[in-house]
């Protein structure tokens, strides 16, 4: 567990440096949702310094004998809509992607 938390926080540091908001967190990924002008430029950007710090991190794991995750980065550049989803006590920002009307 601990090192899919080490890529994780790694991750979610990289975003927060993109001005990227996390939408969602898993047990094996996470979704973010750029908001700029520019967000599938940024996105891309992103990505690629994910990349990069992933890289980084397989060759520290490599050296500790720790086996590396593999690591798939999947982009989307469509309208979208941050909906409140829920009821009662229990509510949820979330991203509604797609055909939003």
């Amino acid at each position: 567990m601990s090192v899919l938390n080490a890529y994780l926080e790694n991750f979610i540091e990289l975003s927060r440096r993109w001005a990227a908001r996390l939408d969602d967190l898993t047990v094996d990924g996470l979704r973010l949702l750029f908001q700029d002008e520019e967000h599938p430029v940024t996105a891309l950007a992103c990505a690629v310094e994910i990349q990069k710090e992933v890289a980084e991190l397989h060759q520290l794991l490599q050296e500790r004998g720790v086996p590396a995750l593999q690591v798939s980065i999947g982009l989307h550049s469509d309208k979208a809509m941050i909906a409140t989803l829920g009821g009662g006590e229990s509510y949820r920002q979330t991203l509604l992607a797609g055909d939003t009307q």
